[in-house]
């Protein structure tokens, strides 16, 4: 070979170029490298037979270079890509290029080889952060996500076998999870990773939990504490490498890797690699993040969905984000037609400023100035009535904002029972009051009764005089009667008794007939019921009195009230006789939207005046005694009024007291 050119000198000295010959007669290559920096001359030259150098390239490459170089001798040129070891073991992409040389009469192909690793080790990191960012974007499952990652790092990195360890909460191994080999490469996969579990400094998986750190073996036979090595180099192994996964600061696995070549450590692939693993470490986390949150949203959502009362978040400038489906129940307005609006739309005005100074001042301080815990406040229904609501809120922060979650309870008609209640226990004191009274007025009105009886007997009385003791004894007969009507209401017998209905309507009559002749009310009635009933005759009082005091309450003065009585039977069961009691009358009726609420408790068209338990109680006092209750009711000009229609059973079914 002649002497190189100065500058080809200059190129080889860069390690990146290297002039080359081969001598087809004698088969021999020749080579020129930089000498070691101790050598005066700075080229050294190498020979070497071809079936010798041959044997430094990848064994995969080795056959097909060989061809392409026979195939030179007869083409003329040649141009390969091939990979070789170096010296250090480490693998470099070579390019090389020539032609035939034929001037001194021998066969020679001349050229220079090019070293491709840096600019491939580049493209090819490239390449494998491109292919790892894909797998790391498009996984479903972590079986998934570590099946793909595995075969693209080997692939891409050129080893032959991939093993994901996971570190198993309970028994505090790493044990395998998933693993990915080369095609013929299967058995030496399973000789590595089947059976085996590590614990903290145990084979490589274990060196690489303690440590923290990748870890790289260049050459397995030297590893003679392994249980695994001496086995995988029967099947060809030679270099090992693994990285740690962290998911936050918590230790997740390990990803290890093997290789049919001996791969001296490169500090570059190696850096490369463990960024890999801090990657999947993050996307790990951040997905259990996402599921967690996910889970805790459905949850919420679940929750907020089916609770009865209404849930509203709203941020910090009171504007509503959420609301659940109860908010209608509550507040009369569907929840889309409140998210994005002031929650001062759900509040009566004189309220609507202080909430706002109130979220002010807890944004400036961060103190609470009111209680957030079962706080009662007004509120505004769709329809514009107020409300009386239970409150209790908390904060939270998302975005580097602050939102207020607030669960509404509606307790207006927990305070008309209580209201009621209290009427109720009222009515009930005069109750006893009035009982005992009419009691005690017993024993005046007998003596009276005697002494008027007494003066009757005086022969010489005046006839004026004796037509006044008349009328007061008709009055003072009138008042015992009314005496033991009331008292008929306050005594009850424990058993139910045989009861004639009449009576107990006529005696209910009699109560209000005062109230009928001043109003100029006409009484129509019409008994033609012959049949008794079993019941208990003071609570089937108390449901006539009801009925007929309303009644009286919706017909106006010079109105008319009719009271029907009748044998009839169940319509659902004929088999049931029984005994209907209809009562009418004239007043403006009841209007359609209230008409399916008037048996509810608490519920009264009578503002201040009811308490909304009489229809109520008398509905239960009716179904207690096997019986049913209906009405009719219209609002019509000319033909208003309302009928209630009451049907008790002869055998009544109705339990005594004690019971």
């Amino acid at each position: 070979m002649n002497p190189l050119p100065v500058q080809l000198e200059v190129a080889l000295q860069t390690g990146l170029v290297v002039p080359w010959e081969y001598d087809a007669q004698s088969r021999e290559v020749v080579w020129f490298e930089p000498a070691p920096q101790s050598a005066k001359n700075g080229i050294v030259r190498k020979t070497q037979p071809i079936e010798s150098w041959i044997l430094q390239l990848h064994p995969e490459d080795q056959s097909a270079v060989m061809s392409e170089v026979e195939r030179a001798i007869e083409t003329g040129h040649i141009d390969i890509q091939y990979r070789r070891f170096s010296r250090t073991g480490n693998l470099h992409s070579i390019r090389a290029r020539g032609r035939l040389h034929t001037d001194d009469g021998s066969r020679k192909l001349i050229g220079v080889t090019f070293d491709l690793t840096e600019r491939q080790r580049a493209t090819l990191q490239l390449q494998t952060q491109q292919a790892v960012t894909r797998v790391l974007e498009e996984w479903s499952s972590l079986k998934e996500l570590t099946s793909r990652l595995l075969q693209v790092l080997c692939e891409t990195q050129d080893w032959q076998i991939g093993i994901m360890w996971s570190l198993d909460a309970h028994s505090k191994k790493l044990e395998l999870f998933q693993c990915w080999a080369q095609a013929g490469m299967e058995g030496a996969c399973e000789s590595v990773s089947e059976k085996h579990d590590f614990a903290i400094g145990e084979g490589l998986p274990g060196r690489v939990w303690h440590s923290g750190k990748p870890v790289w073996i260049a050459d397995v036979t030297k590893e003679v504490a392994s249980q695994r090595f001496p086995a995988a180099q029967h099947c060809g192994i030679k270099s090992a490498f693994a990285f740690p996964i962290y998911l936050g600061s918590d230790f997740f696995g390990v990803m290890e890797f093997f290789s049919v070549h001996v791969r001296k450590e490169n500090p570059e692939v190696a850096a490369m690699l463990n960024g890999v693993g801090s990657q999947v470490g993050q996307v790990i986390e951040r997905r259990r993040a996402e599921a967690e949150l996910r889970d805790s949203e459905e949850s919420h959502r679940a929750i907020s969905e089916t609770a009865s009362d209404a849930i509203i978040t709203i941020d910090d400038e009171s504007t509503i984000v959420f609301a659940n489906p109860a908010v209608e129940q509550v507040f009369g307005y569907k929840p889309d037609e409140v998210t994005g609006k002031n929650l001062t739309m759900l509040m009566p005005r004189n309220m609507q400023q202080p909430h706002r100074h109130a979220i002010s001042r807890f944004l400036q301080s961060g103190k609470h100035h009111i209680p957030w815990r079962g706080v009662e406040m007004p509120g505004l229904h769709k329809n514009g009535t107020e409300l009386q609501l239970e409150l209790s809120f908390g904060e939270f922060q998302r975005n580097g904002r602050q939102f207020f979650t607030g669960v509404v309870r509606d307790i207006s008609s927990r305070r008309q029972a209580e209201n009621a209640l209290k009427s109720s226990e009222k009515l009930a004191a005069t109750g006893r009051l009035a009982a005992s009274m009419a009691h005690e007025i017993n024993n005046p009105l007998t003596s009276v009764t005697n002494i008027l009886y007494l003066l009757n007997l005086d022969n010489a009385l005046s006839g004026p005089n004796r037509k006044l003791i008349e009328a007061a004894q008709q009055e003072l007969q009138r008042v015992s009667h009314i005496v033991k009507q009331t008292l008929g209401f306050y005594r009850e017998s424990s058993h139910p008794v045989e009861t004639d209905m009449a009576e107990i309507v006529d005696g209910v009559l009699e109560l209000f007939s005062n109230q009928i002749r001043r109003r100029s009310i006409k009484l129509v009635r019409q008994y033609r019921a012959s049949r008794q009933i079993v019941s208990q005759p003071g609570e089937l009082r108390q449901v006539v009195s009801n009925l007929i005091e309303n009644a009286l309450q919706a017909t106006p003065d010079d109105g008319t009230l009719r009271v029907h009585l009748t044998n009839a039977v169940e319509p659902r069961q004929p088999d049931r006789p029984g005994i209907r009691l209809t009562i009418s009358d004239t007043g403006s009726g009841i209007q359609k939207e209230v008409r399916n609420k008037i048996f509810e408790p608490f519920f009264t068209t009578k503002g201040e005046r009811g308490t909304g338990l009489g229809l109520w109680v008398t509905s239960g006092i009716i179904e207690k005694h096997g019986g049913s209750i209906r009405f009719r009711s219209s609002t019509r000009e000319g033909s208003s009024g309302t009928c209630f229609s009451v049907f008790v059973p002869s055998l009544s079914q109705v339990l005594p007291k004690s019971a």
